[in-house]
């Protein structure tokens, strides 16, 4: 049984898209943070930056701040790419990406996390039946 979705033989598509990682509305969110406000930097260099026309809006200098922030930072990768699987966000081999590993690493850890990976097979039958199709196929 898959617990990323159904589909294709060995799929690893997630149940829920990604559109939930690009909302606005986490932007907003993380820019109505009282963390933005206790920094004179922060709370006034998103608007400094954009009069100095750096960016066109707060929202773009916030989220090149934040991708900056990602690639800098390896173990904020790693724990957002674990719990983006974890919320079936993101496919293993995506998620194995977002963290800078290969599959086979990322599940390596997921396993020491105690973080179970699932993947749909076909049933037998199923599969005797495409490599009939195959064979057929080839002649």
């Amino acid at each position: 049984m898959d617990t990323m979705g159904g589909g294709r033989s060995g799929s690893l598509r997630p149940k829920r898209t990604a559109k939930a990682l690009v909302e606005p509305v986490l932007l907003e969110k993380v820019i109505a943070m009282e963390v933005l406000e206790t920094d004179p930097l922060i709370e006034h260099g998103l608007s400094a930056a954009v009069r100095a026309g750096l960016f066109r809006t707060e929202q773009d200098a916030l989220r090149q701040a934040l991708a900056t922030w990602f690639t800098v930072k390896a173990p904020v990768r790693l724990e957002v790419a674990i719990e983006l699987f974890k919320e079936e966000v993101v496919t293993l081999n995506r998620a194995a990406e977002i963290a800078g590993m290969n599959r086979w690493l990322f599940q390596d850890v997921l396993a020491q996390r105690g973080v179970r990976v699932e993947i749909e097979a076909d049933t037998p039958s199923v599969l005797k039946q495409a490599t009939a199709a195959i064979r057929r196929r080839s002649r």
